[in-house]
């Protein structure tokens, strides 16, 4: 395996992302592209990259803004930007074409876990024609009241306190409730996974688990209004091999409930190539729990059957 790090400019022009690119020793037969969820970064990706590449698999991904290495500074952080969703959709595709011409003529798929779940739904349907499947991990639903509520809040406070404010009342009411199935809790981050030493190394990261911003929160709550609307996810092309995948003890999927508003939105408008695949006793990081490796068998077996349909 080779690991590549490299910085490439913003779509918009306003900032230099992070990317890590792990590539195969050998021949590449897919090139999936992997966007995060909400205060981590996409090193934290290594582990499962290691395994595809070692199937011939490349893998690349970016910090998103106010993440990981495209963190500008401390005030920063989480900070997604002006019409964060739009740019972020825009910079996810600049990052696709740059790989595409590194590795033309090979299947392109992307992961999208927690946040980047509902990145990963809009990026489907604004270019789902160029992919050859997509993966949603750790994906949920939420009211559209509660949404733009969010959003309104965010933005009042976004005005007064500025964009990097970190308001404990949106923290409380967007992530506040997870830990409580998993009560008494050894850490505030309980719900994340059962594996304690990947739970400790989440706690004990300067750049994992800060306070989200309103700003990130309000791009995020655009883009699961985003991920939710059904004239956008109808662009989604009918045949495009979309696996959704979640641990049933998941809160941000509501143990299965968002999940499956998520897949039956699909299903009614006509995507026909779908999947979903729950792990019992998972949490929200099925990538990081114990027995992760089950997990990166089922998606290497996916991923390696969509290449077959791409190429009959």
């Amino acid at each position: 395996m080779e690991k590549t790090e490299f910085f490439y400019p913003s779509s918009d022009g306003s900032n230099k992302l992070h990317a890590v690119c792990w590539k195969p020793d050998g021949d590449c037969i897919a090139v999936l592209e992997i966007i995060h969820g909400m205060v981590e970064h996409i090193g934290r990706y290594e582990r499962f990259a290691e395994y595809l590449t070692a199937h011939d698999i490349a893998v690349v991904g970016p910090d998103l803004p106010g993440h990981g290495g495209s963190i500008r500074s401390e005030d920063q952080m989480g900070v997604l930007g002006e019409n964060g969703n739009k740019v972020v959709l825009e910079d996810l595709h600049v990052l696709q074409k740059k790989m595409q011409e590194e590795f033309p003529s090979v299947p392109f798929f992307f992961l999208g876990h927690s946040m980047g779940s509902f990145f990963v739904r809009e990026y489907g349907a604004l270019y789902g024609d160029e992919l050859a499947g997509v993966i949603v991990m750790g994906t949920g639903s939420q009211p559209g009241i509660v949404l733009n509520v969010g959003k309104a809040i965010c933005s009042v406070l976004g005005k007064i306190k500025g964009q990097n404010y970190a308001s404990p009342l949106i923290e409380k009411l967007s992530i506040g409730g997870y830990n409580k199935a998993f009560s008494p809790a050894r850490t505030a981050y309980d719900w994340l996974n059962s594996d304690q030493a990947e739970v400790d190394a989440y706690v004990n990261s300067p750049i994992c688990g800060f306070h989200f911003p309103v700003n990130g929160y309000h791009e995020m709550f655009e883009s699961i209004r985003g991920a939710q609307n059904r004239s956008l996810i109808s662009k989604t092309p009918s045949s495009l091999p979309v696996l959704f995948v979640s641990g049933k003890m998941d809160a941000v999927g509501g143990f299965g409930k968002g999940v499956e508003k998520a897949k039956k939105l699909y299903s009614d408008l006509g995507i026909r190539n779908l999947q979903v695949k729950y792990y019992p006793s998972f949490r929200h990081e099925i990538l990081n729990e114990v027995g992760r490796e089950t997990v990166y068998g089922d998606l290497l077996e996916w991923i390696t059957s969509a290449i077959k349909g791409v190429r009959a």
